[in-house]
């Protein structure tokens, strides 16, 4: 199971999401909670917020090595630094903005400087996740040479398109409960991801 280590200032809390959904982290003013939910196979969907006025960080454990691993997000608000180890770092000082990240082998980091607060969605997608959309050869190139081959060198970021923006917006505000709320996800999850290839399409390299 992954490790996530939260820090802010002094203080740090390791946690993993093996036996709970969400992860809770609390420090003087920082105060955020991350979500993680598999909604479908290969597909898992992160939300995640925290109070303004506040400062932390969170680091991610590598992936499988040989398993390929792509992140799609979507930080509504914020400003703050991401970094995929051995890729450099992308910094942003405005809210809106989509990014892409292959953390296959790579340990990533998040810098959260969440003055106006943190809103963001991301789904991680693993090689199970080719199923859901068959051998469509119009997918973006990123897409399948990360899922198919493993490719673990991509750290981009472009604005935040305002449809994907509407559609993070929506997972973090469900409008259902219960059994809807599941079908919910896996709809507007499948749906973020759609308006995603968009991004893909601008950040491929080359």
């Amino acid at each position: 199971m992954t490790d996530w280590l939260f820090t802010s200032g002094r203080h740090s809390h390791v946690a993993d999401f093996n036996e709970r959904e969400r992860l809770s982290f609390r420090y003087g003013a920082a105060k955020a909670y991350l979500e993680e939910t598999q909604v479908l196979p290969g597909l898992w969907l992160y939300r995640s917020e925290a109070t303004p006025d506040c400062q932390f960080n969170i680091e991610v454990e590598a992936g499988e090595p040989s398993r390929g691993r792509l992140i799609l997000g979507a930080i509504l608000t914020s400003r703050g630094v991401a970094s995929l180890e051995g890729c450099g770092d992308e910094t942003w000082r405005e809210d809106g903005r989509a990014y892409v990240m292959t953390p296959v082998e790579r340990r990533a980091r998040y810098e959260i400087d969440a003055q106006r607060g943190w809103r963001a969605v991301s789904l991680r997608l693993e090689p199970e996740a080719m199923e859901l959309v068959g051998g469509d050869s119009n997918l973006p190139e990123l897409f399948r040479e990360t899922l198919d081959r493993g490719k673990d060198d991509v750290l981009g970021m472009a604005t935040l398109p305002a449809k994907l923006r509407l559609v993070a917006q929506e997972l973090l505000r469900p409008a259902f409960r219960g059994p809807m709320n599941h079908i919910f996800r896996q709809a507007k999850a499948l749906e973020f991801l759609a308006h995603q290839f968009s991004v893909l399409e601008a950040l491929q390299p080359g």
